[in-house]
């Protein structure tokens, strides 16, 4: 192209796209190109686009701000913007990033950091406060005197606490006691109800002698809702004959 003015004789003016511009290898210093592409701006998330004298002016979008209750409240923010003023906020508001109060269910636990963590020396007055397992007292060791450790598991007292302190007899009244009704033994039976009317699968068992296995049952096998039938898709006659529905021409066959 010309650096410098230049009077053009008859000069040509070429209305292009940008892509028929671009695809000039060699633009003549003879001629104007006018260039008719007008590359729209459109709004997005957090901008708009407006407007104005003949004029594109582009701005963020108040509307798209993420305040700081939108934070605290976990309010579905998706496709917002935040500012790092909004966030400092945030945090001042949650104590200025320190913690020194933690609450269980409005309860506070810990009220003044480390310093309040539960030590033997305030075990039984240490109510919401948190314990370490230093801070539980041990189990104690037979041989440690009764003076040290009350009386015995059976009520009485002693000179020494022995190993059968540790060890509390179970028998099957206090079970039933703790429990407030008499656990089941191993039971082999169970009910069976009469329901003529009822759809239910035959069962059985695997094996040819007494045992309390598992039940087995086929789907194809079942009494139906009405009295006295049942239901099966075949039927073998001492292992040999097989009776069966024949669905062809609707008829019992007897296979043999």
């Amino acid at each position: 192209m010309a650096t410098s003015d230049k009077i053009v004789q008859n000069p040509i003016v070429n209305v292009l796209t940008k892509a028929q511009y671009q695809g000039i290898t060699t633009p003549s210093a003879d001629e104007f190109y006018l260039i008719t592409d007008d590359a729209a701006v459109s709004a997005g998330t957090g901008i708009s686009v407006a407007s104005s004298g003949g004029e594109t002016i582009v701005s963020l979008d108040s509307s798209y701000g993420l305040t700081a209750s939108d934070i605290t409240t976990g309010t579905d923010t998706t496709n917002k913007l935040v500012s790092a003023k909004t966030i400092a906020d945030v945090i001042s508001g949650l104590g200025g990033g320190t913690v020194t109060d933690v609450q269980v269910g409005g309860t506070s636990i810990v009220t003044s950091g480390v310093a309040n963590l539960i030590t033997n020396s305030t075990y039984n007055s240490s109510s919401n406060k948190i314990a370490t397992m230093s801070d539980i007292p041990s189990v104690p060791s037979a041989g440690t005197t009764a003076s040290a450790v009350g009386t015995t598991s059976s009520g009485g007292s002693a000179s020494t606490y022995s190993k059968s302190d540790h060890v509390h007899n179970i028998t099957s009244s206090t079970i039933t006691s703790a429990l407030g009704y008499t656990p089941p033994t191993d039971d082999t039976k169970v009910t069976n109800t009469l329901g003529t009317t009822t759809k239910y699968y035959v069962t059985g068992t695997t094996s040819s002698t007494t045992n309390t296995g598992t039940q087995y049952f086929d789907t194809g096998v079942y009494v139906t809702t009405t009295a006295g039938q049942l239901n099966a898709t075949t039927y073998k006659v001492n292992n040999s004959a097989t009776i069966q529905y024949n669905s062809t021409d609707s008829s019992i066959d007897f296979v043999f």
